[in-house]
């Protein structure tokens, strides 16, 4: 429960982080260029870019290993825990980008979920081969 708990603190900060208005590319431009005065307009367009977007594949990477985590102890649903996790993240991607849709300061794009699936699926690749090397080491007789 208490997992589960967790992962509801992890959708209330994103999409409380997608309503306060220093999440806008606007306000993140602004604040490069005061950090950054030599680089152009382009230059600068394009590193809030990279973060925003980078930031996009992070938060989703975090959030699938949450949810794994928590689907892993949950009775009815843990006998598929990729699927499952899979979904569920994807499905929060769509309603975080649905929300930002409603909000003036911001604004939303299905390429947006598709990256989101990228984090999702890098964490989902890694707990998998985490979890063979670990099953391996396991079944790896001990050297004396």
């Amino acid at each position: 429960m208490v997992k589960w708990i967790i992962v509801g603190v992890y959708v209330f900060v994103l999409f409380f982080f997608a309503s306060s208005q220093s999440s806008g590319a606007s306000v993140m431009t602004q604040a490069f260029r005061s950090w950054f005065p030599w680089l152009a307009r382009e230059e600068v367009s394009n590193l809030v870019i990279i973060v925003r977007k980078t930031a996009h594949v992070i938060g989703y990477f975090v959030g699938a290993i949450l949810i794994f985590r928590a689907v892993k102890e949950t009775k009815v649903i843990k006998k598929r825990p990729f699927v499952f996790t899979f979904c569920f993240t994807v499905l929060i991607a769509g309603v975080d980008e649905l929300y930002q849709h409603s909000l003036p300061h911001r604004t939303s794009s299905i390429y947006d979920v598709l990256l989101d699936s990228v984090g999702i699926s890098v964490a989902l690749l890694s707990i998998f081969v985490f979890n063979k090397l670990l099953e391996r080491t396991k079944k790896a007789p001990s050297e004396s």
